[in-house]
């Protein structure tokens, strides 16, 4: 078991260093805009139209899950959750970043504890 300490150890010293230098996220609202050839609905984002905002992402890759064999966690996917209590009308599908390098859609959104809490998900914004 004390392989699994070392490990979890490890991954809170670097969530403490995060928070050591905090970058602020953005955050992009889609616009639904109606397509004029076959009357379907598609959600639009603009790269240079975000807000900015404080909050904390914790991230867990699967490769992280993997090594911690031993701790009955390898057959979690990985997944991010967003913590801020910035109320900024999120919405399934918007997009959320750190600082133009990382790019995460919202897979889903909990307000009930007081403060949001959004599950992410990261994908490539190629446009």
């Amino acid at each position: 078991m004390n392989g699994v300490r070392k490990r979890l150890s490890d991954m809170s010293f670097r969530m403490i260093n995060v928070f050591k230098d905090p970058k602020p996220l953005k955050f992009y609202k889609g616009t639904v805009v109606k397509l004029e050839n076959d009357s379907s609905y598609q959600r639009v984002f603009d790269k240079t139209k975000y807000i900015e905002f404080a909050g904390v992402i914790i991230d867990i890759k699967p490769q992280e899950l993997a090594i911690l064999y031993d701790s009955d966690m390898s057959d979690i996917q990985g997944y991010s959750k967003l913590y801020t209590y910035q109320d900024l009308n999120y919405e399934l599908k918007d997009r959320i970043s750190i600082a133009d390098l990382v790019y995460f859609e919202i897979f889903s959104i909990d307000s009930s504890i007081g403060y949001f809490t959004l599950v992410l998900k990261e994908f490539i914004w190629t446009n």
